[in-house]
This record gives C-alpha cells, structure tokens and sequence, in this order.
C-alpha cells in the first residue's frame, strides 16, 4: 500500500468523519479494491458499504502521526481533549512517561492537561495545550503563560499527592513548562522558562531538546526556584 494514498484516506476521513468508498476513489485516484485494503488497516473506522465510518478519531489520528502526516494538520480536525491526547502521544514517542487531566482541588485547586517525565534524568515537560483556531496575539499568550508559570510552580509544591494515583509525577523535577498552539505562536518563551511552540514543531523540539532550551536560553522551574 502506497504511503501516500494511505495518508490521502485518512486525512480526508479525519476532516470529514465518512465517505463513500466511490468518493475516495476519486479523491486519491485509486481504485476500490486499493481504497478497501487500505481501510481494512485503519483502526478508529468501520465499513458499512458503501459508506467508511470514522469511530474513533484519536485512534485514526494516531495512527495518522505514525504514518507520516503532518500534526499540524491533523490536529486542526480533532477536538481539544483529543489534541491533548495527542500531545501526549508525541511524548511517549520520545520516550516519556506521561499523564493528561491531572487535577486536584485541595489545599489548591490546580489542573494540568498533560505531562511527560523522562525516566532517566527526571526532565519534566508541563504541556498546557491551546487549541485555538486562529493565532493568538502576543498579550494573550503572555497572560497564558503567567497562568501556566504559577501552575506549573504549584504542581511541584504539591506533587506529592498525586503519589498513589500518577506515581511517574512525584518523579517530577527540571520541570519545563510548554504551551502548544496549533499555529506558530506569536511569542517564544516567557519568564526565562516557558515555552511557547506550534504542535508542527513538537516533534523536532523533543528530538533536539537540549539544544532547543539552550538556544531558547530557558531553564527548568527548579533552578528558577
């Protein structure tokens, strides 16, 4: 199965939520039998001729990301809690622990979309997704990130209670706060240590990352602190 086709089918899956097997036909050239072979290894759809179903879009825009196709794009078809999950799969890709929703409500009130912890060396990256549609203007990002500065802060002053329910976060140190965008943010960093970058630049951020904190000259809460 070509790779470029199989990308074809699912982005225009993930934009539309069905198609017939006729119109994906026409859309990536291909013929019917090619069309059906390529779905039957797509997870996340059902077939109910003459009709493909998406199910599951995190499931299909997962696979999406290992197939190749750009996060950027994919993510503009999913939903916010999906993009975060997203996130959270470009992570454990690396190689991090990670962990979405994390809240508590006392002795603060403190919510967290996503964080990733490597084992080896304790980096924390503190994701505070922004699905938002259009580009945001460099004081709403300032604000987010003051937000997201003082939330990350709180989350190591309390991370202990998370022990028996999310053990990888008492592992938490060197924790770097990031907000993700869909587009290229207007700022880059806030504070000397937040960052700020589109989920299209997630991927290359993580595979180069001390080169990337140290470009960006930022340094993790703890050392802050």
């Amino acid at each position: 199965m070509a790779i470029g086709i199989a990308q074809a089918i699912i982005e225009y899956l993930l934009a539309r939520g069905e198609a017939s097997i006729d119109e994906l036909s026409r859309i990536v050239r291909a013929t019917r039998e090619v069309i059906l072979s390529a779905v039957n290894e797509l997870p996340g759809v059902v077939l109910d001729e003459p009709f493909i179903r998406v199910l599951n879009k995190l499931l299909l825009a997962s696979h999406g990301v290992r197939a190749g196709l750009s996060l950027t794009k994919i993510s503009r078809y999913v939903n916010w809690r999906d993009f975060e999950k997203l996130s959270a799969l470009v992570l454990s890709e690396h190689g991090y622990v990670t962990a979405t929703n994390i809240s508590i409500t006392r002795p603060k009130r403190l919510e967290v979309d996503v964080i990733g912890v490597d084992p080896g060396s304790g980096i924390s990256l503190v994701i505070d997704c922004k699905h938002w549609s259009h580009s945001a203007s460099p004081s709403r990002l300032f604000e987010a990130a003051e937000r997201h500065l003082e939330r990350t802060i709180q989350l190591l002053k309390y991370r202990d209670l998370f022990k028996s329910t999310m053990p990888s976060i008492t592992g938490i140190k060197h924790a770097y706060p990031i907000i993700i965008t869909l587009t290229t943010p207007a700022i880059r960093t806030y504070g000397g240590c937040v960052i700020a970058l589109s989920i299209g630049e997630f991927n290359n951020f993580l595979a180069d990352f001390h080169e990337a904190v140290e470009l960006l000259e930022v340094r993790p809460i703890d050392e802050v602190a």
